[in-house]
């Protein structure tokens, strides 16, 4: 009876939060435990904590030994008498007393969930959770009493308990403005809770807030609850860690940077840590690639696998290794950051026509935006192009083709200093491949001029593609180096005369005169010089002129004549002849046609017989000749003697079938000669000049001959 009093008495003075009476009733229950769970449930949970410290003060101080005397009757009578309205609660009937004592003890026990309290951290613990059940958004509602605690009276295992749960929760309470009670954050799964955690980090705009979220509220929970490999296994992925934003790569750096740090001791955990980080690289480098800054993000990714062992593979890609994912950030920082881990991966994998596909399509995006081409060069020649490295990238072509394709854009982009630097410091010289390449530029640029002036932007590259081939690729058999200049030398010059060269397909010709056009007369060479004296007027008169254009037309087109020494020269005198009378000049007209007879005569008869099969016309064109300027359209004696002269050499090489229409034409001269006075002959040239012409003394010194003749 008496310790069902006692008992009811300690109740209601919990429940009042009666310090100084509970405090009297600490040794006279049955046992402490009873004691601390009355104090525990029923105690006011608003209470300020700090009016429990007594519990553990008490345990440091000594029972006098006047309390010690005193017995349990007495001491409940003492606090009867000092408060009369306790007795109708504790003086009753048996069977009411004991219901309600043993309805106490059994919601004490259900609130406890029949737990023994055996000590102090037991009872501050229940304590703990009882609170926060009224007041759950304050889970470090009772800090001032484990704070202030005798450390002995606390176990590690409680310390790590506030640690790993109260403390952090506490933390994620007030960071998300939510509410969790401890005992529903103790239930939530694992992955659940990570999410939780997790939820709105990315937000976070400060990367020091970022960290002490983790610091804070997920490596607490991790280490208390032993929660590592479940959070390496089941979070740390490369779903929760897309790298789609700066804020997710920060968040994974500092998730990766928390957990190295804790793992250190156990290099089994550590290395299941580091296989994932490669798995989230390898597998989102393509999201990560597409982040500001990256260089940068690239300085920090390579200083993280500096440390990793050479030998771990990437998740499900186990050919894939961290030494080659360490190769592969070299050259993206120093490179290029066109492809990712994955694509790059991919790469290597691929034949050789593929892989040289992306390597010209990196090489041509890296030179046209990069401002520091040498740079440039520079990095991939530690990279891909050092000789004494296995490329790990694109491992199926050769050197010639990486040397072969780089030229090819550097020429494209008419880097010509670079593309030579590349062919001396790699020895390409008289290289068979780089020379093919080089002449296809050559004839690529050259026909694409817009005129053939050496200041034209595309005959000036024409021009440097052919000093490189002068300078390295003298050894090699194929275009005539010297005929390719002969032939910007020729476009040069021809461009300075008005000509008009560009067949249409109908075949009449455009107004404007590119260089291609000249590879187009390679069988018909004498029609440029045609063109020349038709469009330029005076040049007629120049034959040194067209015979020096006319030997570069054939040297830069390889047109040899063959067996018919000569027959170049013939031809074009022959064609000065003709514009010569087109423009009205006998005179030129026949002084160079003097000049044919006297170079066929030299070369012997067959000359003489090629000429006149092939060219009697124009001499006879000669013989017909009238200046419509002459004095009543009369022919000058002097040049009716030069006339007949002209026919009459002419009939000693024409061929038969023509000497009849020849001898017509020398006749009709003769007959009109022996109608003229020519003492007092009005159409004599002397006569109109007033003085002796050249014509005209030629013309007597020939007179004998033709008339004998």
């Amino acid at each position: 009876m008496l310790e069902e009093q006692l008992y009811l008495l300690t109740c209601i003075f919990a429940s009042r939060a009666d310090k100084d009476n509970v405090k009297k009733l600490t040794t006279r229950l049955g046992s402490k435990a009873d004691y601390l769970k009355v104090i525990c449930v029923l105690w006011p949970e608003f209470d300020d904590p700090k009016h429990l410290s007594f519990l553990y003060e008490r345990e440091e101080t000594v029972q006098s030994t006047e309390e010690r005397e005193i017995t349990n009757e007495d001491a409940m009578i003492e606090l009867l008498e000092s408060d009369s309205g306790l007795i109708p609660l504790i003086e009753i009937d048996n069977t009411t007393r004991s219901s309600r004592y043993h309805e106490l003890q059994e919601f004490i026990n259900d609130k406890l969930d029949n737990k023994c309290l055996e000590n102090l951290e037991d009872w501050l613990k229940e304590r703990i959770l009882i609170c926060n059940e009224v007041l759950p958004e304050s889970p470090l509602f009772y800090s001032s009493l484990w704070e202030t605690m005798d450390p002995g009276l606390l176990s590690t295992k409680f310390s790590s308990w506030v640690d790993g749960v109260i403390k952090p929760l506490d933390h994620l309470n007030k960071r998300l403005h939510v509410i969790f009670k401890i005992k529903e954050w103790e239930k939530i799964s694992d992955v659940k809770l990570f999410k939780i955690i997790f939820d709105g980090v990315e937000d976070t705009q400060d990367d020091g807030n970022m960290r002490q979220i983790i610091e804070r509220e997920l490596i607490p929970t991790l280490s208390y609850g032993k929660k590592w490999e479940t959070f390496t296994s089941e979070f740390f992925n490369k779903q929760q860690f897309s790298l789609k934003s700066n804020a997710n790569y920060r968040l994974f750096l500092e998730t990766y940077y928390c957990l190295e740090n804790q793992l250190k001791g156990s290099n089994e955990a550590l290395r299941y840590l580091q296989n994932k980080v490669v798995d989230i690289l390898f597998n989102n480098s393509e999201n990560l690639f597409n982040l500001p800054t990256l260089l940068q993000k690239l300085d920090e990714l390579r200083n993280i696998l500096s440390h990793f062992p050479d030998d771990i593979t990437v998740g499900d890609q186990k050919n894939v290794t961290v030494l080659e994912m360490k190769q592969f950030m070299e050259f993206f920082t120093r490179c290029s950051t066109k492809f990712s881990f994955k694509e790059i991966f991919a790469i290597t994998q691929e034949e050789e026509s593929a892989q040289l596909a992306h390597f010209t399509s990196l090489c041509h995006e890296e030179f046209n935006k990069t401002t520091d081409i040498s740079g440039f060069l520079q990095s991939m020649y530690e990279t891909i192009l050092d000789t004494n490295k296995e490329d790990k990238i694109f491992t199926r072509i050769n050197m010639d083709g990486k040397i072969y394709s780089i030229l090819e854009i550097l020429l494209q982009m008419n880097e010509f200093k670079y593309a030579e630097l590349i062919i001396e410091g790699f020895h390409y010289d008289d290289n068979a491949q780089i020379y093919e390449l080089l002449v296809k530029f050559f004839w690529h640029f050259f026909n694409n001029a817009l005129n053939g002036l050496r200041k034209e932007p595309e005959m000036k590259k024409a021009s440097q593609t052919l000093q490189i081939l002068q300078r390295h690729m003298t050894h090699q058999t194929g275009e005539d180096l010297t005929r390719l200049e002969v032939l910007i030398e020729l476009a040069d010059k021809l461009s300075h005369y008005s000509i008009n060269l560009n067949k249409t397909q109908n075949g009449t010709r455009d107004a404007a005169f590119k260089p291609s056009n000249i590879l187009e007369y390679k069988n018909c060479p004498l029609d440029i010089i045609s063109n020349l004296l038709e469009l330029n007027p005076r040049l007629y008169k120049d034959l040194s002129t067209t015979r020096g254009l006319l030997s570069g037309i054939y040297e830069s087109l390889s047109i040899s004549e063959g067996s018919q020494t000569g027959k170049m020269e013939v031809d074009l005198m022959i064609l000065h002849i003709d514009y010569a009378l087109v423009n009205l000049d006998f005179n030129v007209a026949y002084e160079i046609g003097e000049r044919v007879f006297d170079y066929c005569h030299k070369k012997g008869q067959q000359m003489m017989k090629a000429l006149g099969d092939e060219h009697w016309l124009t001499f006879y064109q000669m013989g017909k000749f009238v200046d419509p300027n002459w004095v009543d359209n009369e022919i000058p004696t002097e040049i009716i003697i030069l006339q007949m002269s002209i026919l009459g050499q002419l009939l000693e090489i024409c061929p038969l079938e023509e000497v009849e229409i020849i001898t017509s034409q020398w006749s009709t001269l003769e007959l009109e000669l022996s109608a003229r006075d020519l003492v007092k002959d009005k159409y004599a040239l002397d006569e109109q000049n007033g003085n002796k012409s050249s014509v005209g003394g030629i013309a007597r010194e020939i007179f004998h001959n033709v008339t004998s003749f």
